[in-house]
């Protein structure tokens, strides 16, 4: 059998390694079998095992060629899969498994050479996004959704649940996987009979029953790589309260980047172990969480010793310039549901003209399209508040001096109000039996100067504007009831509106554990995650708030919070660039270890600053097995993790 030798500083053999074997599948796209073909006059030079999907696991391949490279031509419905092994006591050690894809040819006058890759591909890991399974009641079948897969999305300002309670097995069987839910439509009704007539319920999906559904619904048949089962889920995510928020998988997104988008915004990581079982298994980390481990250096000038030196080279860059300390976290503007009165945005020169005239077929309508149609809050002050229409002054609403911390006066919009109520009130208890919706913008009138008020005429035809906060009556004829009233006559609108105040936290800069002295502020936009609305009482006050109707009011003060502190403490520390090179083979350092330190240099491997409170190891995110010309190396790539 082949070996390459690691020599101590005397010359002498110190420990002699056995190169690793490359083994090919039948033609049939079968990989190597238990009794595999040995790949003949193919070497090893490197496999590459990396964490996460932005670089997917491969291994470089060197022909040693026996004759010239001649009459090569590519072979039609080519699909070999190649292994790689250590022949190590008591059973050969997986490395890698992949399809052999590249082939490199280069021919000079003094060489000629043939190399090639065989890499593990996105089509192993099953199929790419094209639907989401839901439960079909009528049918009483599983129907698929054409549709991105998404997580508890944001859906009008809310957070709606989309985990269905119905359940489907796996097509490989229980397996220790017998409870894999499906996915519900967000806006599946939740009222008693709807739920009735689907059979189902909507609940938050949580870390492991989102990661488990997500595998079988991409990776149901696992021809390639076994998915992660129930138990090693449990073991990983032992909170359940990790919130899930509007994660979205876009279609065609193969499993290991659909598995990136959910796994690392909330602290997590994946790879493939090739070692348990007989095909790759999908292992799941927590970053900045692992066993720790210590590398070892001897002191300069000793003769080298295995037991106390298994690193002859390194590499350790500790960076601070991207480092950031204080986080500001901008959420969603500040909705208020507000009442306002409305002032006629028209000539007052035709104030007068009889209804007739103003008809759609009335003489003078073509040039007087807004007469008695149009009214508006003048929010921005387009209308001159010195000059009084009807009895009242068309003031600018006075926003900046009622609550409403950040206001200039400019055009915005009107949307629909956040109070609710239920789709049948008869029924209705609240919305554990059935549904609250939104009520629409609501348009009011008074005849006798605004004591008494009462809902838009059924007969009248307006819509809300879309460019101020107004109406338009935009029907055959204005609205009688306001003309005949004249100066008595009052319309006022009730919905939302949004300040120029966002929802905001700063995370200010820790004393102790942010390592540049100096401030060095990131801001977040989030306005997809984090909202803010009142139901708004006093001036401008929602005619709503004296009702029992209740509101969709939402603070996510403590949440912004919780978030902008997280990203200041997995910020905050130095950036560890570090590449290790340890003589020989290997694989008792597994990619999430946590690193310490080098021992015997007595270099740390703690990003945090001397006096932290919290300690910040470098975290394996790589290996890699090279067969250079000093020997085998096996090569330890690491990234900073996140805060313990």
């Amino acid at each position: 059998m082949p070996t390459t030798d690691v020599l101590n500083t005397a010359g002498s053999l110190a420990y002699q390694f056995p190169e690793m074997k490359v083994y090919i599948g039948t033609g049939d796209a079968a990989p190597p079998d238990s009794s595999p073909t040995v790949f003949s006059n193919v070497y090893c030079s490197r496999v590459v095992q990396s964490a996460s999907g932005s670089r997917l696991d491969y291994a470089e391949l060197t022909w040693a060629l026996t004759n010239h490279l001649i009459n090569r031509t590519q072979p039609a419905n080519f699909a070999r899969m190649i292994d790689v092994r250590l022949p190590v006591s008591p059973t050969e050690l997986k490395l890698h498994r992949g399809d052999y894809v590249r082939e490199s040819m280069r021919l000079d006058p003094t060489e000629e050479s043939l190399t090639a890759q065989s890499q593990m591909r996105p089509y192993h890991f099953g199929e790419p996004a094209t639907a989401y399974k839901v439960w079909h009641e009528p049918l009483d079948d599983v129907e698929q959704i054409q549709d991105d897969i998404v997580f508890n999305p944001t859906v009008d300002g809310q957070t709606r649940f989309n985990r269905s309670s119905k359940s489907v097995e796996s097509p490989m069987g229980p397996i220790d996987l017998n409870t894999i839910y499906l996915w519900a439509h967000p806006e599946l009704a939740d009222a008693t009979y709807s739920q009735a007539y689907n059979d189902q319920t909507r609940s938050e999906w949580n870390m492991q029953e989102a990661v488990k559904s997500l595998c079988y619904l991409l990776n149901p048949y696992q021809d390639f790589i076994y998915n992660p089962s129930n138990s090693e889920l449990a073991a990983i995510f032992t909170s359940p309260t990790i919130p899930i928020r509007d994660i979205r998988i876009p279609l065609g997104t193969h499993l290991p980047q659909a598995l990136d988008a959910l796994l690392i915004p909330h602290g997590f990581n994946w790879y493939l172990n090739y070692t348990t079982a007989t095909k790759p298994t999908i292992k799941l980390f927590k970053i900045g969480s692992g066993t720790q481990k210590t590398l070892k250096l001897q002191m300069p000038g000793g003769v080298l010793d295995l037991t106390l030196s298994n690193v002859n080279k390194l590499s350790i860059d500790s960076n601070i310039a991207d480092s950031f300390n204080q986080v500001t976290v901008l959420g969603d503007y500040k909705r208020y549901e507000v009442t306002l009165p409305l002032h006629a945005a028209w000539s007052s020169a035709v104030d007068a003209y009889e209804p007739y005239r103003l008809a759609q077929d009335g003489p003078d309508y073509e040039e007087n399209q807004s007469a008695w149609r149009l009214w508006i809050a003048n929010e921005a002050g387009d209308l001159d508040t010195t000059v009084s229409r009807f009895g009242q002054l068309p003031e600018v609403p006075d926003f900046w001096s009622t609550a409403f911390a950040w206001f200039s006066p400019h055009r915005r919009v009107m949307e629909d109000p956040i109070t609710m109520i239920p789709s049948d009130p008869a029924s209705a208890s609240g919305p554990t039996d059935n549904r609250l919706q939104r009520i629409p913008i609501l348009l009011e009138y008074s005849i006798d100067g605004g004591i008494h008020w009462k809902p838009a005429e059924d007969g009248w035809s307006y819509k809300i504007c879309p460019d101020q906060i107004g109406v338009y009556f935009d029907g055959h004829d204005i609205p009688v009831e306001l003309h005949e009233a004249g100066n008595n006559h009052r319309l006022r609108l009730t919905g939302t509106i949004a300040s120029d105040e966002r929802l905001k936290h700063t995370a200010f800069k820790s004393a102790t554990n942010a390592v540049n002295g100096r401030v060095f502020e990131k801001v977040f936009v989030a306005g997809d995650k984090f909202q803010w609305a009142e139901r708004k009482s006093g001036t401008f006050g929602s005619r709503f708030a004296a009702t029992d109707y209740p509101a969709d009011e939402r603070d996510d003060s403590a949440a912004i919070q919780s978030y902008a502190e997280k990203l200041r403490d997995q910020n905050q520390f130095a950036d560890l660039s570090c590449e290790f090179r340890l003589p020989g083979w290997h694989d008792e350092y597994k990619i999430g270890d946590l690193l310490t330190e080098v021992d015997g240099r007595e270099l740390s491997l703690n990003a945090a600053p001397s006096g932290s409170t919290v300690q910040r190891y470098v975290q394996i995110v790589e290996r890699r097995f090279e067969m250079g010309s000093g020997g085998p190396e096996t090569v330890l790539i690491v990234d900073r993790g996140v805060a313990q």
